[in-house]
């Protein structure tokens, strides 16, 4: 009977956790939504201007003026730097001209377009508000059932922690409360342990993987010096064979001319 009502309790901290764990959660997201909606740039406007702006000012002042191929001398004169100048200075005069006229002609289309950002921007911001508020005050009634709910310590008032104390008593392993405390910092040290041993295994092994590929270039340079060596010997020797060759030679041909006299 008291093994039951304790089983009970664990399962209704453990809804009360989880409540409190989505609570949290939600008033997470609500920040994230609110800082997204805050960065929020409307586009009616600039996608009308974006779409509208460059073509008018093509109809009314047509190309750019054109540089000219660099690769052709008379473009480097003095003269004709300055007619480029001149072209370019009175093309952006008429971009300027053309500009005003579009404002003026699209004023009233463009203050609409303007309105029309400003209401977007502000219902989303209500919106991301009305939302954050909402999941403030779900997260406040959470945290108070949470907080009046003593059957456990802050520390283990958690959906995982609370979850697998129920498992204990599902498994049969423990009849009290106590117990499956007991038992759950017992098998959390033995997991410590074990992920202890796990990542000091990992790190001999990446300490033996450093030695070998050490060692591996020590013998590889090791072969190669021994290489070098080798050729230089052979080299050498080529070169003494040689020098007797020369020497016999030199001899022989001295011999045969003391022969001749």
């Amino acid at each position: 009977m008291w093994k039951n009502n304790i089983r009970k309790q664990l399962d209704e901290t453990l809804e009360v956790s989880l409540q409190y764990e989505e609570a949290q959660k939600s008033v997470e997201k609500a920040i994230e939504a609110k800082k997204a909606t805050e960065e929020f740039v409307p586009s009616n406007l600039s996608s009308f201007d974006a779409t509208h702006l460059s073509q008018y000012i093509q109809n009314i002042v047509g190309d750019e003026p054109k540089r000219g191929s660099k690769w052709n001398p008379l473009n480097h004169t003095k003269k004709k730097k300055e007619e480029v100048r001149v072209a370019f200075e009175e093309y952006e005069r008429k971009v300027s001209k053309a500009k005003e006229q579009y404002y003026e002609e699209y004023k009233q289309q463009r203050e609409e377009l303007l309105s029309k950002d400003s209401f977007e921007k502000s219902q989303k911001l209500k919106e991301a508000s009305e939302m954050f508020d909402s999941a403030v005050e779900q997260k406040n009634k959470a945290e108070q059932l949470w907080n009046g709910n003593t059957l456990l310590s802050e520390r283990l008032k958690n959906s995982q922690t609370i979850t697998r104390l129920i498992e204990y008593f599902d498994d049969g392993r423990v009849d009290t409360l106590k117990e499956a405390i007991n038992l759950y910092y017992d098998d959390m040290h033995k997991e410590k342990e074990s992920r202890l041993a796990e990542e000091h295994r990992k790190r001999l092994e990446e300490i033996i993987l450093d030695q070998n590929e050490s060692i591996q270039h020590a013998i590889e340079v090791a072969e190669n010096a021994q290489s070098t060596a080798s050729e230089a010997l052979d080299l050498a020797q080529d070169a003494i064979d040689r020098a007797d060759e020369a020497y016999e030679h030199a001899s022989s041909s001295s011999y045969n001319s003391n022969s001749d006299y």
